[in-house]
């Protein structure tokens, strides 16, 4: 009986990319189910198709960020590998926060590819090894940074809340928050109201001043 190769979807808005990404995928080690071009394409096809990997580009028409999140809550057993033209550490820890298992850049060997998701499925976690450390000091470093923001709020912030502050205390815009989140400017704008009426604070700029002072 033949095994069951694994199953891969390439999202990138790139076309010539996912076609790169294709032909390094030799076809006796996987089966490339699908090819996406945009955030809802993705996300369907790991509806349909169900893969084991979906390897989704960071800049993926309609949020590579939402591409994650989404994906990993239609199907929990896929595994996210995200592959960025300019890894930066704040991209990798919200990838990371949002459920990827992996995080390269576009320039990566396509003849390690295939050891790469091979190890992803067994388990690894793939990180640029000068980025390993900082993420794990900034996850340590967020999670004291909100229990002490915590206990001054009236009333506790959801998830989506904490990454709109977290996103407006790196500098990010309302605009470049929706676009990074997957979401509307008005539900950002709607998050950041809330976010400062349960901080007690005037603004937002002080909402971000009060979670820096915890430091």
């Amino acid at each position: 009986m033949t095994p069951r190769l694994p199953r891969i979807l390439l999202a990138d808005g790139d076309a010539p990319t996912r076609t790169g990404l294709r032909l390094a995928l030799a076809p006796d080690r996987f089966e490339v189910v699908d090819e996406a071009d945009s955030v809802s394409a993705a996300v369907a096809a790991t509806r349909e198709l169900r893969p084991d990997v979906a390897m989704v580009a960071h800049d993926l028409p309609g949020g590579g960020l939402a591409a994650v999140r989404m994906i990993v809550q239609a199907r929990r057993r896929t595994l996210v590998l995200v592959l960025s033209s300019r890894p930066d550490d704040g991209e990798l820890l919200n990838a990371v926060l949002a459920g990827a298992v992996g995080y390269l850049g576009k320039d990566v060997s396509l003849a390690r590819l295939p050891a790469v998701i091979e190890g992803v499925i067994a388990g690894e976690v793939v990180l640029p090894r000068h980025l390993s450390r900082r993420l794990l000091d900034e996850l340590r470093g967020r999670d004291a940074r909100r229990a002490r923001v915590s206990e001054r709020a009236s009333a506790p912030l959801s998830e989506r809340e904490w990454e709109v502050l977290h996103l407006l205390a790196a500098g990010l815009g309302t605009g470049e928050i929706a676009h990074r989140l997957g979401i509307s400017d008005v539900t950002v704008r709607r998050h950041v109201s809330s976010v400062v009426r349960k901080l007690d604070v005037p603004d937002r700029r002080s909402a971000v001043r009060l979670l820096r002072s915890v430091d």
